[in-house]
């Protein structure tokens, strides 16, 4: 039905010119049909008229009706749009760009907003964590289909995908920064021939150490220096670190590419989880806000060890949060 609605609109005025013209000659109103030269009606009805034999013409006289359902038929179609429920997140920014007038064509939008930016970071954590993990819990429950965008703190976007988990397909939104456009949803096409699949180099820090603690860096909009990372735990731990080639704020775009991407990922941290016993993970991301969510949805709460994201400012790690907890317990700051 979905992909009907979407073929149909796309070549909707043109049927609809030929279905409405037709019902008009059926009520034997023709007559103003010559006069109408907006939309090349005239001359649609001169074609008509020119190539379909008058007896044919005085019989749609017969099917007033049907050709009636038919018109009226064709505008329910074009009408017709699925319900979405967007959740707009927000905690370092009070304005945000609406999304793209394409979307709204398509669903009746929703839109539930998630505003933490009254509070202040990281003395309010614990009530930041709290609320939204609230908000999240009733985003899941809401029935039908559901979307995503904002401009939030790096552990919040994470957690927000790590509690709505990959149970149900959701809708990612990005907003480029080449242009002031409104956020619009990723491709959806499987073909990743445009798109970056493949990381420069995983590397792989610390092999000998005993620490049942990992480092993982994921590099996709900025490199992160070791450095930075140093500012997680003095510690000395097991540490993988993924880099696109490209680095960019719209690097990733795509449905297919984010999932072989973040396969990837899931795959090389797993395979370490299990070869040095990992008990803890140590997360730093530089990337977009809907591959953040994406990244958080892929990781399991029963599954994998305990993971802390932590947020980057003025050239260190200075506050994260601990995904298996709440409130303030889930509060850490290195």
């Amino acid at each position: 039905m979905e992909q009907l609605c979407k073929l149909y609109k796309k070549h909707y005025y043109k049927i609809f010119t030929l279905f409405l013209i037709i019902f008009i000659i059926s009520l034997g109103a023709d007559g103003i049909l010559k006069k109408v030269e907006i939309g090349g009606i005239s001359g649609i009805y001169n074609t008509i008229v020119a190539i379909v034999p008058e007896k044919c013409l005085t019989a749609l006289q017969r099917l007033r009706l049907p050709l009636g359902v038919l018109l009226a038929a064709s505008i329910i179609l074009f009408m017709w749009k699925k319900r979405m429920s967007v959740l707009c997140h927000l905690s370092l920014a009070h304005g945000m760009a609406p999304l793209s007038s394409d979307i709204k064509k398509e669903y009746y939008i929703k839109g539930k907003n998630l505003d933490l930016t009254r509070y202040s970071y990281p003395n309010d954590l614990h009530q930041v964590i709290m609320e939204q993990d609230l908000a999240i819990k009733d985003f899941i429950s809401t029935k039908g289909i559901h979307g995503y965008y904002g401009i939030v703190h790096t552990p919040l976007i994470f957690r927000a995908g790590y509690m709505y988990g990959d149970q149900q397909e959701i809708h990612l939104y990005h907003k480029k920064r080449s242009n002031n456009a409104n956020f619009e949803e990723w491709d959806t096409s499987l073909a990743v021939d445009k798109w970056e699949t493949r990381f420069k180099d995983v590397k792989e820090e610390n092999k000998s150490c005993k620490s049942n603690d990992l480092i993982v860096s994921i590099s996709t909009s900025l490199e992160i220096k070791n450095v930075e990372i140093e500012s997680v735990t003095n510690a000395k731990c097991h540490m993988i670190k993924f880099q696109l080639h490209t680095l960019g704020f719209d690097i990733i775009g795509n449905y297919t590419q984010a999932e072989i991407l973040r396969k990837q990922i899931l795959s090389k941290i797993r395979e370490m989880v299990k070869q040095y016993d990992i008990r803890r993970i140590h997360m730093v991301i530089s990337s977009s806000v809907a591959f953040t969510f994406f990244l958080g949805v892929g990781f399991s709460f029963q599954h994998d060890p305990d993971i802390i994201v932590y947020h980057y400012e003025n050239g260190k790690y200075i506050w994260g949060i601990d995904m298996k907890k709440s409130g303030s317990s889930a509060v850490i700051i290195p």
